[in-house]
């Protein structure tokens, strides 16, 4: 098995390359791709509730609770937002919330196992990080 990014699954799933595509994020992150494709699929059943993305701090960086208060810690995190891979929808959807709040933060894109990786370290350190992120995994387990 092979861990694809979002474009590559979809795509593959419509030309019969790829049985399953398993990880299916609506009604929005995923919008873009089922809108162009969902004549070519055929959907079931949803297996995994309550998730949710967006712009994650850690717990200790506790003077920040609100997207309209990221540029008053612009500083504090470099300037920057450390995001996942270019073709992701969340990085997308992260570009759109920089332009549509008047963000003065670079995102900057890698993959999902680099950005995880950053954002280790730096918690493991207390050092203050910006990340985009998913919240369906057991990461806010093993970080507490």
């Amino acid at each position: 098995m092979k861990i694809h990014e979002k474009a590559p699954v979809w795509l593959g799933t419509t030309r019969d390359e790829l049985d399953i595509a398993p990880e299916v994020w609506l009604p929005q992150t995923d919008k873009p791709f089922m809108d162009k494709y969902e004549e070519n699929l055929d959907m079931h059943e949803i297996w995994y509730e309550n998730t949710g993305l967006g712009l994650v701090v850690p717990s200790y960086m506790d003077d920040i609770s609100s997207i309209e208060e990221l540029n008053e810690i612009k500083e504090e995190i470099g300037g920057r937002i450390v995001g996942i891979d270019p073709g992701a929808s969340l990085t997308s959807m992260t570009q759109d919330a920089i332009e549509e709040y008047g963000l003065e933060l670079d995102l900057v894109t890698s993959s999902g196992p680099a950005m995880m990786a950053e954002l280790s370290k730096e918690y493991k350190d207390k050092e203050p990080i910006m990340v985009t992120l998913c919240i369906r995994t057991g990461l806010f387990i093993n970080m507490t």
